[in-house]
């Protein structure tokens, strides 16, 4: 009788340690598919303005900016902001992240950059994830996977980069261009052709 029951401890602890391998496996799978990169997609730049039609410079402020991206967000997420996108000295982007029960804040401070196309790359200069030490590849993985970023925003996790494809996303109306880009002065400059 000793024996049997033994028999059906060893039993029982081995199938316990093999559920627990099993949990831990699934939880490892589950965590690496949000820290793992998607193939970043290329991208083909526009060529320059078309010729023809009327050309206008816009001239504007961050405020301005930060007024129209809110609203953009607004309509692209129907009223309810999963994230924001805002200009101060930097740009700034935020948001909530939801892992094991928790609502983790995360929010990275980024530099634009205007590109020869008239795009803006906005290059990560520094982030914060809760409390926690994440590499910056995994916060921009971790954001592709979880945040519904218009299709006009690319990310670049390996690069530690958004791209802005404000020429081809923005409008099929008319093209945009940004010729200045300076938060410091507060001074933005954009280029429309309506053809």
């Amino acid at each position: 009788m000793e024996r049997k029951n033994r028999n059906l401890w060893k039993i029982l602890f081995l199938s316990l340690c093999f559920i627990l391998v099993i949990c831990i496996v699934g939880i490892l799978i589950f965590i690496n598919s949000f820290l793992t990169s998607s193939n970043d997609l290329e991208r083909i730049p526009p060529t320059d303005f078309s010729s023809g039609g009327a050309e206008f410079t816009i001239s504007t402020t961050k405020e301005d900016i930060n007024y129209w991206l809110n609203k953009e967000l607004e309509k692209e997420q129907g009223g309810v902001n999963s994230y924001e996108l805002y200009l101060e000295d930097y740009v700034y982007f935020q948001t909530v992240l939801s892992a094991f029960g928790m609502n983790i804040p995360l929010e990275m401070r980024l530099e634009p950059v205007i590109t020869e196309d008239g795009n803006i790359e906005l290059i990560e200069r520094s982030f914060q994830v809760g409390r926690f030490n994440v590499p910056a590849e995994s916060v921009f993985n971790i954001i592709e996977a979880t945040v519904d970023l218009p299709d006009w925003i690319y990310i670049y996790p390996r690069d530690r980069r958004l791209y802005l494809d404000i020429r081809n996303g923005i409008s099929n109306e008319f093209e945009i261009k940004v010729s200045k880009f300076d938060l410091i002065d507060n001074q933005i400059e954009i280029k429309l052709l309506i053809p």
